[in-house]
């Protein structure tokens, strides 16, 4: 009986339109406040290679 239950549950948030998306705002969301986490204790050790340091001048050269 309570399988049942829920497998009726399940489809019906299966099929609802927002399901989806709601579960990736909510996986999201908790990445986000795991990374703020990790960046504020300092422990993580990124590497910001990928961050554009260049100033005014360079961003205005790669734009051009």
């Amino acid at each position: 009986m309570k399988n049942v239950k829920l497998g009726k549950l399940w489809d019906y948030l299966h099929s609802s339109y927002w399901f989806l998306p709601a579960v990736m705002a909510i996986i999201a969301t908790a990445l986000a406040f795991t990374m703020l986490t990790l960046d504020r204790s300092g422990k993580a050790g990124i590497d910001y290679w990928w961050i554009y340091t260049g100033g005014a001048d360079g961003a205005r050269s790669l734009l051009g």
